[in-house]
């Protein structure tokens, strides 16, 4: 899992996992993934909890930052 966090820097990465898979949940979490939603109906009873890796986030904040930073004209 650290593999893909380090090498995917500039990628989406997003994961699931059913709300019944606590471990899952608990790993996930240590490792700093950010609950991104729920869909209901995949699993009948179980609904997947979809995670958002959080360089993802903090690469489009840095984006955001930049596009409201005022430009100076040389």
């Amino acid at each position: 899992m650290g593999d893909v966090e380090a090498r995917e820097r500039d990628t989406k990465l997003f994961t699931s996992t059913n709300l019944s898979n606590r471990t899952m949940q608990r790993l996930l979490a240590r490792r700093g993934w950010v609950s991104s939603g729920m869909v209901f109906g995949l699993d009948e009873g179980d609904p997947e909890l979809f995670y958002q890796f959080p360089q993802t986030l903090h690469l489009a904040s840095e984006r955001d930052d930049a596009a409201a930073m005022p430009h100076s004209e040389s």
